[in-house]
Order: C-alpha cells, then structure tokens, then sequence
C-alpha cells in the first residue's frame, strides 16, 4: 500500500469517528506506530471538533509523542 492509500484510509477511518474521545483512544497507537498519514488525520479532526476541557489536556499530553 502507497502513501496515497494510506492517506485515504486514514480519512475514511476519520470520517466514521464522530466523538474526541474515540479519535483520542486512537491516536496514541497511531503516534506509537509512527503512522503519521493517521496522526494528521486525527490531528485535524481533533482540531475541528469540539473537546471537552480533559479531552484537550490529553490531546496536549501526547502531542509531544508526535515529534
């Protein structure tokens, strides 16, 4: 699977997921297994969605996992 495909998975996992906090379990195995095409894409979502003040201290906690 190319890059590309990776990509669009990832988008249409992203699409199916409608609350912070599913994308929120996801994303540290997405951040642990380096799938970066994913971590943008949860990363967008979760920037586009609204998040709960604990949500956001989590997505804050990890972004650091990212780099």
């Amino acid at each position: 699977m190319n890059t590309a495909e990776n990509r669009d998975n990832c988008a249409k996992g992203s699409q199916r997921i409608d609350h912070a906090s599913i994308a929120l379990e996801i994303l540290p195995v997405a951040l642990e297994l380096l799938f970066e095409d994913c971590m943008e894409s949860y990363l967008k979502f979760l920037e586009a969605v609204p998040c709960s003040k604990e949500e956001e201290k989590r997505v804050l906690s990890l972004i650091p996992l990212s780099r």
